[in-house]
Parts: C-alpha cells; structure tokens; sequence
C-alpha cells in the first residue's frame, strides 16, 4: 500500500513542487546508475523503484498540466 500512498501525496502536490521532486528522482537515479557501475551499491533494486516512482511523478505531472 506504500505506493497508493506516494500517489496520493503526488496528486496533493502543486506542479511546481512535483516538478523539483523530478529533477531531484533523475538525479538520484543517475547517482545510483554510476554507484551501481563502479559496484559500491549492492542493492541494485533501488534503480528500478527510483525509475517507477519517476513515472509516476511525471504521470501525475502530466495529468495537472492537462487540467
């Protein structure tokens, strides 16, 4: 249930708040893409849930400039 909640709070946000959020989500997942690549982090899961949760940020994103 911990993604309905992250939705949620996504959907509260105001588009320039969801906006920095994105930028600081493609941020951190370039950091772990390199930390993976030179093999200090060990917990390779952290790249695909950072990718999903970008998606849906940029969904939602999407969704209010629409409205």
């Amino acid at each position: 249930m911990k993604t309905v909640e992250e939705i949620t709070k996504y959907r509260e946000m105001k588009v320039e708040q969801l906006q920095a959020l994105i930028l600081e989500m493609k941020k951190e997942l370039a950091m772990n893409t390199l930390k993976i690549k030179a093999g200090k982090l060990s917990n390779s899961a952290v790249i695909s849930k950072t990718r999903k949760n970008l998606a849906r940020a940029l969904t939602i994103l999407s969704q209010k400039e629409m409205e």
